[in-house]
């Protein structure tokens, strides 16, 4: 019988849910919430390094997201190999878009908009001394993200709670509800 992982961090406010069991070496600080043991050992990945997918829109949350695993990455053993993505919406009009303006012209319009929110997070991770593989791709973000999970076999999926598109979440919902629904790896949502 699978249960479902929370983990607060009271310091910073994230929460981490996922389709594992509770480890048994967690200790409970009230209803709902847990605490890792002094010994972080629980939390390191067998068979080589952790390997975490950080979803980044540039956002102030992907700032906040990045710069939380920055500064947790020291509960590992050992460095884990970091992956950001941003998977950028295509235009509503992306055909009509690229007549018009040409598609040379909409495909560096995808690759300043990515490269621009990979930044954000990119600035983060580099100050804490953090090796990253800088990914994007334009697609539906939810989706995307739990692919690229999938296809690199990630341990962790780190993303903020929020994002830009306010009114898009309230229309189609948002991308950190899909992809907690989606996810067969924890995820860790940062406010």
């Amino acid at each position: 019988c699978q249960t479902t992982r929370m983990i607060r961090d009271e310091r910073f406010g994230a929460t981490c849910v996922g389709p594992e069991r509770v480890p048994r070496d967690l200790t409970r600080i009230n209803k709902g919430s847990w605490r890792a043991p002094d010994n972080p050992d629980w939390c390191n990945h067998e068979g080589g390094n952790m390997k975490i997918l950080l979803a980044v829109d540039g956002s102030k949350f992907t700032k906040r997201s990045a710069k939380y695993l920055a500064q947790h990455t020291s509960m590992f053993r050992e460095t884990p190999e970091v992956f950001a993505l941003n998977v950028h919406p295509p235009l509503p009009y992306r055909g009509a878009a690229a007549s018009v303006v040409g598609k040379k012209a909409v495909e560096e319009f995808y690759r300043d908009e990515c490269t621009a929110a990979l930044r954000v997070a990119g600035r983060e991770l580099e100050r804490a001394g953090i090796k990253y593989e800088a990914k994007w791709q334009v697609g539906e973000p939810a989706a995307a993200i739990l692919e690229l999970a999938s296809k690199l076999n990630v341990d962790l999926i780190v993303m903020g709670s929020r994002g830009r598109g306010d009114f898009s979440r309230l229309v189609l919902g948002s991308v950190s509800n899909k992809v907690l629904a989606g996810s067969k790896v924890p995820v860790l949502l940062v406010p």
